[in-house]
């Protein structure tokens, strides 16, 4: 795929990178993720289903050639329904009422041309028995949806000191062995798995260095359950830490 087979298109000043294929239209996820305000784009491809995403060679952002990840218009709506981002309402209105019906009629966004009451009518059909069936996944997921978000808006956060404190050993001690141990990769991000376990909660911290400019980093902290969780997992594999209990039960930690 060439890069000319790009169509950009720019949604409150970001670029969206699109590819048309035929009748199959391809959104680059990584451009996606930045829109929707999803931090970590490759645990965010791993979230969506396998036969969504499509891996095209073409240009990044900075102009190099390589592979990039893209999603169909199915995985366009997974992601979207995944962003905790009040715009993604908004972003999700624009490209169902806007880009896609104008890529579909012309094969790019922007570019005008009459339709018949016949095309209007089967374009609108199409796009309300997708989002019935993209309605019918979420229904299906969001009792476990709601429950993660429930342990993340109401439990209190952790630094990796607080962690270590609670289950008594080392916090250089702890982290060798998460990461060692894949639950940690080596920038403190959690692996998908145990972040789908409501242990972790990733935040963005801005900072500025001594030349002036601002910069972001993500930052890991763990949720009560977390500590629990992180807990057991080093004791099962044979490492020496406390048994961590909750406070409200009004016991102390256990030496194991």
């Amino acid at each position: 795929m060439t890069n000319q087979s790009l169509e950009l298109f720019s949604y409150d000043s970001q670029q969206q990178r699109t590819i048309v294929e035929g009748e199959n239209i391809l959104f680059c996820l990584s451009d996606l993720c930045r829109i929707l305000g999803i931090i970590n784009a490759p645990q965010m491809a791993d979230s969506i289903d396998k036969d969504d995403i499509y891996s095209r060679y073409t240009a990044d952002s900075l102009g190099r050639s390589q592979d990039i990840n893209f999603v169909n218009e199915s995985g366009l709506y997974q992601a979207i329904f995944q962003s905790r981002k009040p715009e993604s309402k908004k972003f999700k209105r624009w490209v169902m009422s806007e880009v896609l019906p104008s890529i579909r009629r012309t094969g790019t966004y922007g570019i005008q041309k009459e339709l018949s009451r016949k095309e209007i009518l089967q374009m609108a059909l199409e796009a309300e028995e997708k989002v019935e069936v993209l309605e019918a996944k979420i229904e299906e997921t969001q009792p476990d949806l709601d429950y993660l978000e429930g342990i993340r808006s109401s439990a209190s956060t952790f630094s990796w000191l607080e962690v270590s404190d609670r289950i008594g050993i080392g916090r250089n001690t702890m982290l060798k062995h998460l990461k060692r141990l894949t639950v940690l990769m080596s920038d403190l991000s959690p692996y998908e798995r145990y972040s789908k376990l409501g242990w972790f909660h990733v935040r963005v911290s801005p900072y500025t260095k001594p030349d002036g400019k601002q910069y972001t980093s993500n930052v890991t902290e763990c949720y009560e359950r977390g500590i629990e969780g992180i807990s057991k997992f080093l004791r099962k594999h044979g490492i020496e830490c406390r048994e961590y209990v909750k406070p409200e039960s009004k016991a102390i930690a256990k030496s194991c």
